[in-house]
């Protein structure tokens, strides 16, 4: 499992996460699931709001197997 939150810190990561794809930015293999976490933990205990457009861009380019969707 990954954090949104890591990303969402550094956005040239971010950037270069949505353009290969979680997967092959980390080298995961193909047979091994890829979790992607909202990082609500993170903006919450930080006083903060989740950034739920900017997550949503980055699960597009991200392309995680699974991930939760942030609520307000």
């Amino acid at each position: 499992m990954v954090s949104y939150a890591e990303f969402h810190q550094r956005p040239v990561l971010r950037r270069k996460v949505m353009e290969q794809g979680l997967r092959e930015y980390l080298g995961i293999p193909e047979e091994v699931k890829l979790y992607l976490d909202n990082g609500a933990f993170y903006f919450i205990s930080r006083g903060g709001e989740i950034a739920t457009n900017d997550y949503e861009e980055s699960v597009q380019g991200a392309k995680p197997d699974w991930c939760p969707i942030p609520q307000a």
